[in-house]
Order: structure tokens, then C-alpha cells, then sequence
């Protein structure tokens, strides 16, 4: 199924997908799911397979991607941050750095760049391909995720479309698009070598998201904030930075993956920043040692060592040694998981946690309290066993259980829950996600017993 949704759409609640699967060679699966609550890839475009075949320019007799990367860079701008200066007396302004950014939304001439570009300035410009710079307004800058959002008057220059980052595979052939050393617009190419990238922050007391994509696609001074595209010409990521010692491009090129991008867009376009929110506790990655003292049934996840008093994980009754495998639509398997996906909600916007306490699957739902504020909706406890005592339904690297008592209002009350889905399985490559409700087997409704 294929289904464009701009950057700009208000989030829905409910999406649908259809995931085929086959049943012993002879019986063809659907399963027709529904989203239980708001994820941050709802502005991302569905891959969609076996559509784009390698790409042969029959009247050069050459394979190129020519195309697809010319539709994308018509979407890469230059980005021009000034500052103010004294010069004799009087003031000027005087260029403090340029980089790269994307068009994101045409409409309302939103660019996405790095925090880092535009920091260094109370001016800009943006300036697209063949075109006069044009005035910019910044809209916000977020640090943690080294993400800005910039409003420009712009005619003529389409958005960029996001393929979803989740679905990266190391190997993936990928080009970045910008403006490195001052030149016109420069595409490279690569591979992805790397997903998940972490541990770059420069203090541990320092709020960071961190999640990178590696390539080794050229990256060099002046793409910071340009489009990591892959080769249907969709960008899966914002280039941030590189790892050199004489500050050229070294092969080791890091991108913001795109389902972080599109959720700060989203939080930046609404707010001006990130409204951060605090839950309260403390986490460690599960461990198989830690797993088996706890007797929980599962082997990696985001361990709870602590619940603070008077926050909204003591008030939904959130406990230590309680082990949580999922949040939103996104699989939890490290406490670095569950930090970023943390960093990246809205204080005061309810959240589905997947929890194992014991023998039993838990769900709850919960509101972070803003960052040094008070919780201005309560936090609503809506605990309810998804599984109980009994084992889960086992499908090609997914497990099932009863649907949680507690739905969406409006979603229906039909169906089975996703409550965990193995990463490179059967299951994880069609689709399927934590969270999700299968209503329908080959076209059939079903209960939720």
C-alpha cells in the first residue's frame, strides 16, 4: 500500500497497513493493522517492494540513478548564517558559516538544517539552486538531536520525501547531497556501514539523541545538514557530521536518521523547540543474567532500577525490576532505546509503554511531566495485562496476546496485539511493530480471545 503524507498533515491516530506473509507455501496471510497511538514515522512514506528495479538508461546504455537523485536535489538548499560585527564604528554583517539543507515542506517553505549551522548567527539565507539567497526566519534549533527548522519564502522548490530510517540495512546504497568547500551542489555516494551509532556526546550530563546512521558517502565541510538519500531518492537521513583528523571526509560519515528528523520537525514547526518531559525513573539494559533473576521471558529490553516519587511513572504504578520491551511503535531493546524515544515525546502527551513484570506483558500509559514544570494532565494509569499467565502466540518472529482492555477510542475492540517482534525476522521485515493490532487472517475478522 502506498501512502504519501506530508510533513505538514496533522498526525493521525489510526494507520493501516497490509503485510503479506506466507502460511506453509500454500496459505497467504493478511493481516490489517491499526495503530493504537501517535509514533513519530506517521510523515514517513511506506516502503514499497519490488517497485524500483535497478535503474538502466537504455539511451546511453549506461545503469544510472541519475532521475531519482536530479528530483531529489531539486530539494537541497544552500544555508547562509551571518553575523554581526563592527567594523570602524559600524556594523555589518559578515558570513559565519555555511552549510546544507532540505526543503521539507514546500507550502509553508520549512528547511530542515543542523543546529550547528545556524548557531553561529542571528542571520540567514537560504538559497536554492540557481536562485538568489533568499531571507530566512529561524523557527527553532534543538541541540540534543543537532536539528533546525528555518521558514523561507520559497517558489518552485518541492519537499523532499522521507523513507522510513527503520527499515536502513547496512549495505544500502546511499548519496549525499550539499554543498562541501563553498562548491554548487555536489552528490556522493556510498553504503550504509553502520546503524545505531552512539556514544559521541561530549558530557554525560548532556542531553543527547543519539542514534546515527554511518556511511561512507562523502561528507565533507559545508554538507552538514544536507540529505542522506537513498536509491529510490528519498531521504533516510539529515548529515550531521564526520570522524577526522584533518577534517576532510574520511569514509566515516554520520546521519540523523530520518524518523528522529521527521519527530523534531514535528515538535519544532508546532513549538518553536523540544517540550521535553521528565518520567522518573532509571534504567539499565536487561541483561540475560539480570533477565533470568527477574524471571522475565524475554532478552533485551530497558530495565527500571529506580521509580521516583510524585512522577508520572510512580503514578501509573511503573515498579524497579519492571523490564520495558516497547513504547509508541518502537521496539525497546537497550535503556538507550528507551532514553531516545523519551527525548523525542512531548511533555504532556500520552505514551503506550509494553512492560514484562514477572511472568506477565503490562501495558500502561502514561504523560510526561514537563521539564521543570508541573504534569498539567494527570497521568492517567491504564495498566491492564496483556498476556497474564498465559504464553504468547508465536509467528514468524513476532508473539501476539490478548488486546489490551485500555485501546484508542474509536480503534475498535477486535483484534490481537503485537507484544514484541524479533529485529531481521519474517515478521520485523513485513512490517510488523510493537503495538500494532491484527484484526484480520486472510480477510476474516478476529476476536480478541
Amino acid at each position: 500500500m502506498h501512502t504519501n503524507v506530508d510533513i505538514a498533515a496533522p498526525a493521525k491516530r489510526l494507520r493501516r497497513f497490509s503485510v503479506m506473509a506466507r502460511w506453509c507455501s500454500v496459505a497467504i496471510l493478511t493481516l490489517l493493522l491499526t495503530s493504537p497511538g501517535r509514533g513519530v514515522a506517521q510523515d514517513i512514506t511506506p516502503a514499497q517492494p519490488g517497485r524500483y528495479a535497478a535503474p538502466y538508461d537504455q539511451s546511453r546504455g549506461v545503469h544510472s540513478y541519475a532521475p531519482l537523485i536530479k528530483k531529489a536535489m531539486r530539494s537541497v538548499v544552500r544555508i547562509h548564517t551571518l553575523k554581526r560585527v563592527k567594523v570602524k564604528g559600524k556594523m555589518q554583517l559578515k558570513r559565519a558559516s555555511v552549510g546544507t539543507g532540505v526543503v521539507i515542506d514546500a507550502g509553508a517553505g520549512l528547511v530542515m538544517t543542523n543546529e550547528h549551522v545556524v548557531a553561529p548567527g542571528k542571520v540567514w539565507a537560504v538559497e536554492p539552486t540557481d536562485q538568489k539567497p533568499l531571507p530566512a526566519q529561524l523557527i527553532g534549533a534543538d541541540k540534543a538531536t543537532d536539528l533546525a527548522l528555518l521558514k523561507a519564502d520559497l517558489t518552485n522548490i518541492p519537499a523532499i520525501k522521507f523513507a522510513d530510517s527503520a527499515v536502513l540495512e547496512v549495505g544500502d546504497l546511499v548519496f549525499a547531497i550539499g554543498y562541501p568547500f563553498g562548491l554548487d551542489q555536489t552528490v556522493s555516494s556510498g553504503i550504509i556501514s553502520g546503524l545505531n551509532r552512539r556514544g559521541f556526546a561530549d558530557s554525560s550530563k548532556e542531553i543527547r539523541v543519539e542514534d546515527f546512521i554511518q556511511t561512507d558517502a562523502a561528507i565533507n565541510s559545508g554538507n552538514s545538514g544536507g540529505p542522506l538519500v537513498n536509491s529510490a531518492g528519498m531521504a533516510v537521513g539529515i548529515n550531521t557530521f564526520i570522524l577526522s583528523k584533518s577534517g576532510d571526509s574520511t569514509g566515516l560519515g554520520f546521519s540523523v536518521p530520518s524518523r528522529i528528523a521527521v519527530a523534531v520537525a514535528r515538535q519544532l514547526r508546532q513549538f518553536g523547540q523540544m517540550r521535553r518531559g521528565v518520567l522518573g525513573v532509571a534504567l539499565d539494559t536487561l541483561t540475560p543474567e539480570s533477565a533470568k533473576a527477574l524471571g522475565v521471558d524475554v532478552d533485551s529490553g530497558a530495565l527500571l532500577t529506580q521509580v521516583r516519587p510524585n512522577t508520572p511513572a510512580a503514578q501509573v504504578g511503573l515498579q524497579v525490576g519492571d523490564v520495558i520491551t516497547g513504547a509508541g511503535r518502537q521496539l525497546i531493546e537497550s535503556a538507550t532505546d528507551f532514553l531516545n524515544f523519551i527525548r523525542l515525546v512531548p511533555a504532556n502527551e500520552p505514551v503506550r509503554l509494553y512492560v514484562r513484570r514477572g511472568g506477565e506483558a503490562l501495558l500502561f500509559e502514561v504523560a510526561l511531566r514537563p521539564l521543570g514544570g508541573r504534569q498539567t494532565q494527570s497521568a492517567r494509569s491504564s495498566t491492564s495485562p496483556i498476556s497474564g499467565h498465559e504464553p504468547s502466540h508465536v509467528f514468524y518472529g513476532a508473539t501476539f496476546a490478548a488486546r489490551p482492555k485500555v485501546i484508542t477510542p474509536g480503534a475498535g475492540a477486535s483484534g490481537v496485539s503485537v507484544a514484541s517482534v524479533q529485529k531481521g525476522s519474517l515478521a520485523h521485515s513485513r512490517g510488523l511493530r510493537v503495538a500494532d493490532v491484527v484484526t484480520h487472517v486472510n480477510r476474516q475478522p478476529i476476536g480478541a480471545d
